[in-house]
């Protein structure tokens, strides 16, 4: 399906199956073009449903739209013998009720609510989340390249956005090499471009990250204007490539390359 340039208040389902490049389309393209055409053309690639996956939607759902929680998640029957007749009944109705749902374990929405409350016991935080739009998709065509790209806040206001992210360590640190490693500079930047196309300029982009283990410790991350404009730079130079790539429909690997001794080995 292909939405029409601008807002839409739509299903996280509909948005992903839509047209449109997001920015975990265009992150393979820093792999290879080879990765690109396996993962978003050919479609061959599936998200893994991790535990960690389904923690972090979990806690996505109970602190942004709590209101979905009973209609997109199920939690398994606790301390059923599966092997009786009354279990098996239990379980086989249970079935019925969870189809369509996520199944979670009660430990696992226990944890995802200890996270949550950290997030809530954060004045910072909480500021940023009330009187926000939550989860809009935005769509936009490129000037530069004519293709359509799209993304979805997770937290809006008319100047800020803000990301919630789980995260193994929240540390200042860690974040800023986890927001290198998996291109949330380039998000921030996304971000930025899809606001510009519905008139709107974004002032700043913010981060509330909580760690998933106890004593789940949040941090709040501003990126500043040197980060904003890496990703910009990041973003233009992506989807040069990308058009360049779509133009020609050929798919190269790492290519050829001189190899030189490691920077590192004199330290041996």
């Amino acid at each position: 399906m292909q939405f029409e340039d601008g807002l839409h208040m739509i299903s996280n389902a509909d948005y992903h199956a839509s047209k449109g490049y997001s920015r975990s389309s265009l992150m393979p393209l820093l792999q290879s073009e080879q990765h690109f055409w396996y993962k978003v053309l050919a479609g061959k690639y599936q998200q893994k449903v991790t535990e960690d996956f389904k923690l972090g939607n979990l806690c996505h759902t109970l602190l942004l739209e709590p209101e979905k929680f009973e209609r997109e998640y199920a939690v398994l029957p606790c301390d059923i013998n599966k092997r009786t007749n009354a279990g098996k009944e239990v379980m086989a109705s249970f079935a019925l009720e969870a189809e369509g749902k996520t199944v979670i374990d009660d430990d696992t929405l226990v944890q995802a609510h200890s996270i949550v409350a950290s997030v809530q016991r954060n004045p910072d935080a909480m500021a940023l989340i009330a009187d926000a739009t939550i989860e809009p998709s935005i769509y936009w065509t490129d000037k530069d390249t004519g293709l359509q790209f799209k993304a979805r806040p997770d937290i809006m206001h008319p100047h800020i956005v803000v990301d919630f992210k789980t995260t193994v360590e929240a540390s200042a640190w860690s974040f800023q090499n986890s927001s290198y490693k998996y291109g949330y500079f380039l998000q921030a930047a996304m971000n930025s471009a899809a606001l510009a196309s519905i008139r709107l300029e974004m002032e700043k982009f913010v981060f509330i990250c909580v760690e998933k283990t106890e004593p789940y410790v949040t941090g709040i991350y501003v990126c500043d204007d040197s980060a904003i404009s890496w990703g910009l730079e990041q973003f233009h130079d992506l989807k040069t490539h990308l058009a360049e790539v779509l133009k020609k429909d050929t798919y190269e690997g790492y290519g050829i390359h001189n190899l030189r001794v490691p920077a590192y080995a004199a330290f041996r």
